[in-house]
């Protein structure tokens, strides 16, 4: 049976929908909380004489700190994850469905590589297609595969030997970032 190209695509076209809005919405929330605890902080502050609302700023400090920044980047480096996983798994379903829809002998989970790479020697040698690998948006893809094991592998953190490799592609996008400890 032929892999029916309008179900995969509505498939795929759905997860980035369901990533999408958990993003929007978690976003949401954690400005919400952030605003939340400024205000309060600001109303608590106000209530006290100057000597002891810098003791205050000081004691909430950290609990700011944690909402505004630390759980923000564990949900964005999470996300991340997710984006790039999604995209991994799609193109191994799309090789397992060429597999069954040819009756290719060799299964992608027969060759050695692995995810994103896995499927594009599968697409290449097994299926015949012609891999877009030399295209802007395969190194972009690598990219995204090198950032990945950075924060799966080591917390986000960028050895020095390879922060000349990923430091100007980081800086590149907006969306992504990279601390004066090379933590993406």
């Amino acid at each position: 049976m032929e892999m029916n190209k309008q179900i995969l695509k509505t498939w795929i076209w759905m997860g980035l929908d369901h990533l999408s809005e958990c993003s929007r919405s978690l976003e949401s929330s954690m400005e919400t909380e952030k605003k939340d605890l400024s205000n309060w902080i600001d109303k608590q502050m106000a209530k006290l004489p100057k000597e002891q609302q810098e003791e205050m700023a000081d004691w909430y400090s950290d609990d700011y700190w944690t909402i505004s920044e630390v759980i923000p980047n564990i949900f964005r480096s999470s996300l991340f994850v997710a984006y790039y996983s999604f995209l991994e798994s799609r193109l191994l379903v799309i090789c397992r469905h060429l597999k069954q829809d040819h009756n290719y002998k060799l299964d992608p989970d027969d060759l050695r590589h692995t995810g994103i790479f896995k499927a594009q020697t599968y697409l290449k040698k097994v299926a015949g297609i012609e891999f877009p690998d030399n295209t802007s948006s395969w190194n972009e893809i690598t990219s995204y595969n090198r950032i990945r094991n950075h924060i799966v592998h080591d917390e986000g953190r960028v050895p020095k030997g390879s922060i000349g490799k990923i430091k100007p592609f980081i800086e590149k996008k907006k969306w992504l970032g990279i601390d004066n400890m090379n933590r993406i």
